[in-house]
């Protein structure tokens, strides 16, 4: 029994190390993942100005000097732990330092969040770039950025300002001002509530209202208000078209077409007009049917229940396309999937541009403000009025006033009429129905 035991033993060490010779994928993905958990993490701190960023540059396994590339932030998570696992699996892992850090004014970084601008935020990716540069461990000519939703307005200001910058991937950026994409932003939602028309047209107008108001603070026509910051310190008047091109680097987009946030098929055709024609002979630009704004899919499972997961493949592409272009890369493929030229739509006067002259912010609060003055002047004549009429019913005896064409000759006895004070009242009474 015992000698049997040890042949069973013998043969199934002999079928599992067949088996791992067999499967090579296997091996790989194990050595890869063992790369990954060997990967190096170090804190570090970097200066922009009088602002001190504190980050994580995660480094492979493998000797330097590595490329790289700094993740930049989008409007949420704001601190850089969220961004751990994914610098490792896409960029580590395949050779690519990545660093991460905190947003100005979030978790060990200094500077005021509540006055940072999206121009603010490129300054600190410029900073980021130059700190890598300065380090012996990274290659200087091979440093590139990465981010996703307001990172797309973000990169390509500091692409445009340095041309140290080898290369970009923006994922869920929008081809519209921030302001736009609000406006549309809330179309969609109101929509999706299955709300009628009237109220979808009503949300959208006075979405522009508010950032039409931050335009005329931007032009030192209205006052700042502490509620309205986050809308007024972004910068929401920011057109993207005039910085895109002055890109020049290769440049991967990754859109999702079923995105709640940004105007997908636009802002394909967006990227695809500037780019091609400011000469870029290198950009890709990929729109996933059905994807969300974190380019996901919604997935069912038996029970009904609703679940979303990375469209197959996207982590690859992304992950490919950095690992070429830190090589010996060939030219992008351009433009690969849906897009629409909504000019109109979103052009100065279309439906997601400013509001019309009577429409603006300064208009309507000029409006807003006659209308309290002449109802106010109104009510407190009424009131008055009512006041006076008081006191001459119960004292008749009230002198007439002097020039009253209708007191003088008709009534000697010095009183008021009564027809005439029941006139004067309707009148005062009535007007505020011409208000």
């Amino acid at each position: 029994m015992l000698r049997w035991r040890r042949i069973i033993g013998l043969s199934a060490a002999v079928m599992v190390g067949l088996l791992y010779l067999v499967h090579g994928p296997d091996r790989s993905l194990a050595a890869s993942r063992q790369q990954a958990a060997n990967a190096k993490e170090e804190v570090v701190t970097f200066q922009n100005g009088a602002v001190t960023l504190a980050g994580t540059l995660i480094t492979p396994a493998t000797a330097g000097p590595y490329p790289a590339v700094v993740i930049v932030h989008g409007a949420h998570p704001s601190e850089r732990d969220p961004y751990r696992g994914f610098a490792m699996k896409v960029f580590a892992q395949h050779g690519v330092a990545a660093l991460i850090y905190d947003k100005r004014g979030y978790g060990q970084s200094s500077g005021n969040a509540d006055e940072t601008s999206l121009y603010d935020l490129a300054e600190d990716t410029a900073a980021a770039v130059r700190y890598l540069q300065s380090r012996a461990d990274i290659d200087p000519g091979r440093i590139g950025l990465q981010g996703d939703s307001q990172a797309g307005w973000v990169i390509p200001i500091a692409a445009a300002r340095t041309r140290d910058i080898a290369f970009i991937v923006m994922v869920a950026a929008s081809g519209v001002s921030p302001a736009q994409q609000e406006v549309f932003s809330m179309e969609h939602k109101i929509r999706s509530a299955r709300l009628s028309e009237r109220v979808v047209d009503t949300g959208r107008k006075a979405r522009k209202l508010l950032d039409d108001y931050a335009y005329a603070v931007y032009q030192g026509r209205l006052p700042a208000t502490d509620d309205l910051q986050e809308v007024i310190r972004l910068r929401t008047d920011h057109d993207p078209v005039p910085v895109l091109e002055q890109i020049s680097q290769p440049v991967l987009i990754i859109l999702g077409e079923a995105d709640a946030f940004v105007p997908t098929k636009h802002s394909a055709a967006v990227f695809d007009t500037v780019l091609r024609k400011a000469g870029n002979r290198d950009y890709t630009i990929i729109v996933y049917p059905g994807a969300n704004h974190g380019i996901q899919v919604p997935t069912t499972n038996a029970q009904d229940e609703t679940t979303f997961t990375y469209v197959d493949g996207y982590r690859d592409t992304m992950t490919s396309w950095v690992v070429a272009h830190v090589g010996n890369a060939a030219a992008g493929k351009g433009l690969q999937g849906p897009a629409a030229d909504e000019s109109d739509a979103f052009g100065a006067t279309g439906i997601y541009g400013r509001p019309s002259w009577y429409g603006t912010a300064t208009v309507q609060l000029l409006l807003i403000a006659l209308f309290a003055l002449v109802f106010g002047s109104a009510f407190f004549g009424l009131t008055i009025s009512t006041l006076v009429l008081r006191q001459a019913r119960r004292d008749q005896t009230m002198r007439a006033p002097v020039g009253s064409r209708y007191w003088r000759g008709s009534t000697p006895t010095g009183r008021w009429p009564d027809e005439y004070i029941t006139r004067w009242s309707r009148w005062w009474r009535c007007s505020l129905c011409h208000f």
